[in-house]
Parts: structure tokens; sequence; C-alpha cells
């Protein structure tokens, strides 16, 4: 994902990187003990959803109340589910917390690495989320995390297809308790030890 195309809006909620984080939503392969979705696998038609969703997430988020971040992610969680539920997508929790953590990854990498591109205030904005984004939850972090010690049982976990709150819930867990033996926090600890 290019963060600075061309037609950079120079916003946290830019019109690419909402088309970025939807694509990281996709489904793969059924595996063969998840039952037949009840709709669609796709996202593309629900962009204009997926972009009202996330200003109202990122408008939640600047109110100042972050405290309560993981609150206002899973209420956003709640609403994209039931807005692409609504347009006939099989959507989960898994695929709406993928979307918004690897949004928030993308503010967190240019608040970081490029912070002069960023305004003033979504710069401070996310600095100050530095220790309550979450680690995006997929595959490939499943796979790194089953093989940590203390590890939530995982073996039948499908992050877009069976992953529960509560699953997640023990899986960021997991994640924090490694990433503060090294001093990071749970979306530097995906960038720098997952991916």
């Amino acid at each position: 994902m290019n963060l600075f195309h061309r037609t950079w809006n120079g916003t946290l909620v830019d019109p690419a990187w909402i088309s970025g984080a939807l694509q990281t939503t996709a489904l793969r392969k059924r595996p063969t003990i998840i039952p037949k979705p009840y709709g669609t696998l796709g996202y593309s038609a629900g962009k204009k959803q997926a972009a009202a969703v996330a200003d109202n997430f990122r408008a939640k988020v600047a109110s100042g109340n972050i405290q309560y971040y993981e609150n206002i992610l899973f209420e956003a969680c709640d609403e994209m589910e039931s807005e692409m539920n609504s347009l006939g997508f099989h959507w989960t929790f898994g695929r709406s917390q993928k979307f918004f953590n690897i949004l928030a990854k993308y503010w967190f990498c240019v608040a970081v690495g490029c912070s002069d591109k960023l305004q003033e205030s979504d710069r401070a904005l996310v600095k100050s989320l530095r220790n309550h984004f979450h680690a995006p939850i997929d595959s490939i972090t499943l796979r790194h995390v089953r093989k940590l010690e203390g590890a939530p049982p995982l073996d039948s976990i499908y992050w877009g297809w069976s992953m529960s709150r509560e699953i997640y819930g023990e899986i960021q867990k997991c994640i924090e308790s490694r990433a503060a033996r090294s001093g990071l926090s749970k979306i530097e600890y995906e960038l720098v030890e997952i991916w």
C-alpha cells in the first residue's frame, strides 16, 4: 500500500487507505470446518459505507477519550459488521477488526515514520494512541501467536470466519504480554516481530 499516493488528501480517512484496509479483509478459501457463508465474500461495493464508518471511528477516537479506545474500536466493528451485512456480504467481527486495525496501522506508520506529512492534531492523536492500538489479527498473526508460550488454543480459529471477540481479546493479551518484554506496544510488536 502506497500511503503517500499522488492524490492523498492528507487525512486519516483517505479513500485509498480505506480501499487498502478493505482489501486486507478479503477471505480466501473457506476452511472445511466452517459452514457455507450466508452472503457474498466481497467488499468493494461497501467502500462508501466503510468510509463513513471509518470517519465516525476517527471522530470518536479524536474526541479525547483514548482510555476507551477498545470500546470505540468494538463499537466501530459492530457498526461495520451491520453495514456490510446489510449489503449482503458475509461480514464478521474478524473482518471488521482487521479493517480498523489495518487503518490504525497506516495511521501509526505515517505518524512515526513521516510525521511531518500529518496535520499536527492528527500526529498528536496517533502518537497518543501508541499503547492503545491493537495488532491486526489475520492468518499470519495467528500462526505467530500459536507458537508463543501461553497462547490461547487457536487450532480451529480462522480470523475472518470464526474468531469471536473473546478469542480476539485473548490474542491481544498474548501479544501485549510478549510485546511488553521488548518494551513495545502491540502495534509495534506486530510491525517488528510478526511482519
